[in-house]
């Protein structure tokens, strides 16, 4: 019995080993990538992207009509001012939502038609699905920076309200890359209490700060118990990764909002 532990022990560390292996050489091969795009003579499909400061990407959903339009009325401009933000600042900001499982089903029809209204949608190459929603966020990444060569790159939740209480603070932490953390409860998830305030604003004056830094992230964090038990929700099948069952996960990301510079989006599009 001791021979199969030893066995198991010895497993998990040549898994450890050869995973933290894989992201060395991918982080590896995504800063060579960065570093050919940037200095290298622009190709004629870098030549198709347009140059932003920041690119915002709402995350919705088919039935989230009702929180778009919250958004557009608090501090998502419209029209012709959504077109001024984009060409004398840099910003982007788009409702990012992919397709339906149906080919052109009235789901996306009735996007369309709101888009032709609006024109503030940016479509992926991706099946709506509750459980998809990461592949989702990567193939934002993938579609804005193939699209946009931006300084950053936002993705957001559409139930995602500022709250006027909370100042922007920030702290930074040991990780290897740059990381700055929105002090607790910066974002509200309360659609019912909307306050109105120039985020955008504020949030490009953050960013413009931290331009010259490499592989910044900028975002609300948390820690919590590792779930190693199976037949809880959100179980974890790697928890041994984390250490003893009990042990808590590190402090890392939320999703509901956050920051990325454009090094790390290139990474994501690159490593997907």
């Amino acid at each position: 019995m001791e021979e199969v532990h030893k066995t198991h022990q010895a497993i998990q560390s040549l898994d450890k080993s050869i995973s933290t292996l894989q992201k060395e050489l991918a982080t590896t091969q995504s800063s060579h990538e960065v570093r050919r795009t940037d200095e290298s003579t622009p190709s004629h499909e870098d030549s198709q992207r347009k140059k932003a400061f920041i690119v915002i990407g709402i995350n919705t959903a088919f039935s989230s009509r009702k929180r778009r339009d919250s958004i557009r009325q608090t501090w998502m401009p419209q029209g012709e001012k959504l077109l001024q933000l984009e060409k004398e600042k840099g910003i982007i900001i788009r409702f990012m939502l992919g397709n339906s499982a149906t080919s052109n089903s009235i789901l996306d029809r009735a996007i369309d038609s709101e888009d032709a209204q609006h024109k503030d949608f940016l479509r992926l190459e991706h099946v709506e699905g509750y459980h998809e929603l990461s592949a989702k966020t990567k193939t934002f990444f993938s579609t804005a920076v193939a699209k946009w060569h931006a300084d950053f790159y936002i993705k957001l939740d559409d139930d995602v309200h500022v709250n006027l209480g909370v100042s922007f603070t920030f702290a930074f932490s040991s990780f290897p890359f740059h990381c700055l953390s929105f002090i607790e409860n910066l974002a509200t998830i309360k659609v019912n209490s909307i306050k109105y305030m120039d985020f955008v604003g504020m949030l490009a004056a953050t960013l413009a700060h931290h331009r010259s830094k490499p592989r910044v992230y900028i975002g609300c964090m948390k820690s919590g118990p590792v779930l190693s038990q199976k037949n809880v929700k959100y179980h974890e099948p790697e928890h041994w990764k984390f250490g003893e069952e009990g042990n808590k996960c590190f402090r890392h990301a939320t999703g509901q909002i956050y920051a990325i510079s454009k090094d790390l989006a290139t990474y994501i599009s690159i490593n997907q």
